[in-house]
């Protein structure tokens, strides 16, 4: 049976960096340099809705193509939970605005 792995990484700027060091990887992860954006706001039902994407710091696509490093999860809502991906910052920051867009406004 074939081992799997889970490439783990951090940011050098915007660009991800493959990062062996299991300790380097928790310290890193635990600072606020993997938040792209963040944003609450009001849906057409009047609930508070938070748009959230972050550098995940692993690789979900399970190193089947490109890494995917990136996410966006909406929390409240309808559409709670959503979850959509990408492979780099700036995709991911392309993405978010176009999510909280379709949710509701911004407060």
């Amino acid at each position: 049976m074939p081992a799997y792995r889970i490439d783990r990484y951090i940011l050098s700027g915007h660009d991800p960096i493959l990062c062996e060091d299991l300790e380097t990887w928790i310290a890193w992860m635990e600072t606020p340099h993997r938040l792209v954006q963040d944003t609450q706001l009001i849906d057409a039902a009047h609930s508070r809705v938070r748009v959230c994407t972050a550098f995940v710091g692993v690789d979900v696509n399970f190193g089947d193509g490109a890494p995917i490093l990136f996410e966006t999860v909406i929390f409240g809502g309808p559409c709670d939970w959503q979850l959509y991906r990408y492979c780099t910052w700036e995709k991911a920051e392309q993405g978010h605005p176009q999510l909280w867009n379709a949710v509701g406004s911004v407060i």
